[in-house]
């Protein structure tokens, strides 16, 4: 990798001394290990009022942002600390084991330590009971007659037993697949097809686009508008390691699995004598152990584009090069086009 600085071209290695990847957070901070914000993903909440005309009636979104800006610490958990696009893939997974969470407490299953309680899947510092403190949205009129939107907490903590949403909202701009779907690739078994990279969409969750990136107006619901900043999945893809560059077969995709901070599968969790899975994770948690995961994974207000089907048929990459749609996704308000 060739990093300009001034006048002078530092070229730096692939990797830290514990061989994880020099980039991490979309950045480098060239220490002898590299910062991994992996475990630090979390989200905020919104409380958000969808028709227009009944402003008083609002439901309880837990909200991961990810911008084409990623700033501040990078967590995803407010649009002071939105994520960056390479991170897009492991703020879905962090949403997905969220859904399965919040699922799970509702039927009584939970990590429990020290007299706290836990999610299954996610990781010590995602909440998954008690009350969250959510920022709503209000419209006012300038001088001019123009709406403005204002955006400030709510006065009162709202129950996270109530959430209706789990959303990726995503700014304009461009975002690509970082992460096959084939596992043994990811854990390296066998070495990566480029094309196999995909966007994968847990089931449950709901990846909004076309929020506004000049930051002033990010993330308003009042702003938002999927036409004139274009949120794009990308279906082109390149290994920055040798530098190939490729189509992926499919741009996007929704999932039933379940993954780690690290990218991979969760297999199965055991705990005080009770199996949580991750591969198929939703359908078995739903058929299992009694939890109501019927939500569609949802992509909405995205242009999803570059995706090429030319793989192997009975590996299900000659068709779908936009989407895979399962009967547990829905994609709305989209536009899908080579």
């Amino acid at each position: 990798m060739t990093i300009y600085q001034s006048v002078a071209d530092v070229v730096l290695p692939q990797n830290d001394v514990a061989f994880a990847d020099r980039v991490q957070d979309c950045q480098i901070d060239m220490g002898a290990y590299e910062y991994d914000g992996t475990m630090d993903i979390h989200p905020g909440y919104e409380y958000i009022a969808f028709d227009p005309e009944k402003p008083n009636d609002r439901e309880l979104c837990v909200v991961y942002y990810v911008a084409q800006t990623g700033v501040g610490l990078g967590t995803a958990s407010s649009v002071e600390n939105a994520a960056c696009p390479e991170k897009i893939q492991k703020v879905l997974d962090a949403a997905g084991r969220l859904k399965a969470d919040l699922e799970l407490v509702k039927v009584g299953k939970y990590r429990e330590k020290n007299g706290k309680i836990y999610g299954i899947y996610s990781t010590d510092s995602v909440k998954v009971t008690g009350t969250v403190t959510a920022k709503y949205e209000y419209i006012t009129l300038n001088g001019s007659g123009e709406k403005v939107a204002n955006r400030v907490n709510y006065p009162t903590p709202l129950n996270l037993s109530d959430v209706k949403h789990v959303v990726v909202k995503l700014t304009e701009g461009n975002y690509y697949p970082v992460r096959s779907s084939n596992e043994k690739m990811v854990t390296g078994d066998v070495e990566e097809v480029l094309p196999t990279r995909e966007i994968m969409i847990p089931r449950g969750v709901e990846v909004w686009g076309g929020y506004r990136n000049d930051g002033e107006h990010d993330f308003y619901e009042l702003y938002r508008d999927p036409l004139n900043y274009r949120s794009f999945f990308y279906g082109n893809v390149i290994n920055e390691a040798t530098g190939e560059t490729g189509r992926t077969y499919h741009v996007a995709s929704f999932t039933n699995n379940l993954y780690d901070p690290d990218g991979l599968m969760v297999k199965q969790k055991t705990i005080d004598g009770v199996d949580y899975y991750g591969e198929n994770g939703f359908l078995r948690i739903a058929e299992d152990l009694g939890a109501n995961i019927s939500d569609r994974g949802i992509i909405d207000g995205v242009i999803i584009t570059g995706g090429e089907a030319n793989g192997i048929e009975e590996d299900g990459d000659r068709n779908g090069g936009g989407v895979v749609v399962t009967d547990f996704g829905h994609v709305r308000n989209c536009v899908v086009q080579r």
